[in-house]
């Protein structure tokens, strides 16, 4: 009886925060839509921009969406981690620009981002390799791919890096059939043809043609994984920055000073993939 009790406490408190969270994403969801307010929605990749810049100072938060043992949407719009900060400025960006925005709206368009195909049928469904939901997105036209226009090079990581270090992963640590399940997914990966990046020697040369809202991938040497970080490009003056969640500063940032040089000064960064939202 004491555990039915306690299990009923939990749950009914997991319910009240959730309500709670809700109430409150609500609340941020409708503060941003008076900031875009008069906004044209002729150029998205300026209300990316404006929408990024509106989370700047929100706390970067790591394994977000990984709180919940059956794999569900997860809506955080007060905590970030680099990738749920370009998943939820994209889908908030997509929702403004659509005829009819409201918060249930931006949370379909959002689990459209996030998983395979727009589908959620647990954890191995989410795109986990950056170079997955690249080509997922680019399917579902949430994005398109700039980087050969801007002189990009083929690049041809091999994924394996979840599948050997399952102990680094709250769901496949002691979970051998979900392992089994992401080892599949990144052989399907692998099979695919070449993506593009622009090798960070080059990004200085090319600054000029990167727009203020376009979305940055940065491409890593680390074996075993495809992208180490993704934001979004920014232009202040004549300086094109970068607006991303940050592990280092905690919070959301836009670099000092040139992407060029944020990039340089991370041994393991190697370069881009540089997309648009659609």
């Amino acid at each position: 009886m004491k555990r039915l009790l306690l299990s009923i406490m939990l749950s009914a408190a997991a319910l009240t925060s959730a309500v709670a969270q809700n109430s409150h994403d609500k609340g941020i969801y409708t503060d941003l839509r008076a900031e875009l307010m008069g906004t044209s929605k002729d150029d998205i990749s300026n209300v990316v921009a404006i929408t990024a810049k509106y989370f700047l100072e929100t706390p970067y938060v790591a394994h977000t969406l990984d709180s919940n043992s059956v794999e569900q949407l997860v809506v955080h719009l007060d905590r970030f981690d680099c990738m749920t900060f370009v998943e939820t400025v994209l889908a908030l960006s997509i929702d403004y620009m659509s005829p009819d925005p409201d918060y249930a709206n931006f949370e379909n368009i959002l689990q459209k981002i996030r998983y395979r195909g727009g589908v959620i049928g647990g954890y191995p469904s989410r795109l986990h390799y950056t170079s997955d939901w690249i080509y997922d997105n680019i399917q579902k036209q949430t994005v398109e791919d700039q980087t050969k226009l801007l002189g990009g090079l083929p690049f041809r990581p091999t994924l394996n890096y979840m599948s050997t270090h399952p102990q680094n992963y709250a769901q496949l640590k002691d979970n051998t059939a979900t392992t089994d399940s992401m080892r599949t997914i990144e052989k399907q990966i692998n099979l695919r043809k070449s993506m593009n990046y622009i090798p960070k020697y080059k990004v200085a040369s090319i600054e000029k043609k990167i727009n203020s809202g376009d979305i940055i991938m940065i491409t890593t040497s680390t074996p075993g994984l495809d992208y180490a970080h993704v934001g979004f490009a920014i232009r202040e003056g004549n300086e094109l920055k970068f607006i991303h969640a940050s592990s280092d500063q905690k919070k959301v940032v836009i670099t000092p000073s040139w992407l060029h040089t944020y990039l340089n000064g991370v041994k393991t960064f190697t370069g881009i993939t540089v997309l648009k939202a659609k």
